[in-house]
């Protein structure tokens, strides 16, 4: 991976980033009053923020860009990186070479806007050392919407999430050994905050209505939650009113089960043990229901290493694979024994 200074050559391939990262970004947050970007006029954008000097730094993997960062005077305009290369550590990497850059052009603090729904992006700049300073209305095609002012030193990077989270108002669970799992059955007021986050990771999960949160809910055997909307899962049994496809294949080939439709952790929320705990819990309940095993699906195709890796150390083994989207995607069905009995 290789961060450099954006040419006139990039700007094709840099627009392509911008269109493809800014829908992926506010399609989930906007729904139907989202827009996609014209690749021309976002072409025209990069050639004058390269003819006016900004500062324009792309991250390549080999000889493609996959990410970039802008800034003007004191200003940081973009930050955007493609999902298939997020959670690398990249987008903190991109984001300190153009603090670093800023700072040898002799500004000492920039700043930036957030859109306040923007709770992935609250919690990456966070965890960076950013702190808010304001609010501002922010009036576009997509509709008014408040944007969180943040700021941030280009002399040091803080890389400790612990440590500016424990400074903010909303202190996280520090330990998953205190939170407590609790049952979304019989909660009906934590309902939106939990649906607020499983829209942000829509591309992951899928977005949900929120009469189709309530319908999944009320049907799923387990429905479990971590306040104050931290995480949450749903697992289906062989037998609920459940029509997902992946559930449907389970269904043709085990007796019973429990199915995972989904895990949702907030961005401001992990790397705390959560989706252990989730994990941890729902294989009890599974136990003391009398199933014998425990499924879920992850993509192979797009790849998805994190996720991989955490359910090979929660124990799950592959079963099966699928080819779906006329080869476009591929998943591993994945199985997890209970008990023998």
């Amino acid at each position: 991976m290789q961060i450099r200074q954006a040419e006139l050559d990039d700007v094709p391939k840099l627009a392509r980033v911008h269109v493809q990262a800014d829908w992926d970004t506010y399609a989930p947050l906007f729904g139907c009053q989202a827009y996609a970007l014209e690749p021309s006029q976002s072409e025209l954008r990069w050639r004058r923020a390269l003819g006016d000097g900004d500062m324009v730094l792309v991250a390549c993997d080999g000889p493609e860009i996959v990410g970039f960062g802008h800034a003007r005077g004191a200003r940081i305009g973009a930050l955007y990186l493609l999902r298939s290369h997020q959670r690398r550590g990249i987008g903190k990497a991109l984001l300190s070479a153009l603090l670093a850059a800023l700072n040898n052009r002799g500004v000492a603090e920039a700043r930036f806007d957030v859109v306040a729904s923007n709770e992935n992006a609250i919690a990456f700049y966070l965890s960076c050392g950013a702190y808010r300073v304001g609010e501002t209305i922010n009036r576009d095609r997509r509709g008014d919407s408040t944007d969180v002012v943040f700021a941030i030193s280009t002399s040091k990077m803080i890389n400790a999430a612990v440590e500016r989270l424990q400074m903010t108002p909303e202190r996280p669970l520090r330990s998953p050994m205190t939170a407590e799992v609790r049952n979304l059955h019989t909660e009906l007021s934590v309902r939106d905050g939990l649906l607020r986050i499983n829209n942000l990771n829509a591309r992951e999960t899928s977005m949900l209505t929120p009469e189709r949160f309530d319908r999944l809910i009320s049907v799923a055997r387990v429905a479990t939650f971590i306040e104050p909307s931290a995480a949450f899962l749903l697992a289906f049994a062989q037998d609920d009113e459940f029509d997902g496809g992946h559930f449907l294949w389970f269904r043709s080939r085990f007796a019973t089960f429990l199915y995972i439709d989904r895990i949702v952790v907030a961005a401001d929320r992990r790397r705390f043990g959560l989706g252990r705990l989730l994990y941890a819990d729902l294989f009890k309940r599974a136990d003391a229901l009398g199933h014998r095993s425990v499924v879920c699906e992850v993509n192979l195709q797009p790849p998805n290493p994190i996720s991989d890796r955490f359910h090979a150390a929660q124990g799950f083994e592959e079963v099966a694979r699928a080819t779906l989207e006329g080869g476009a995607k591929t998943v591993r069905y994945l199985l997890r024994r209970v008990t023998d009995r």
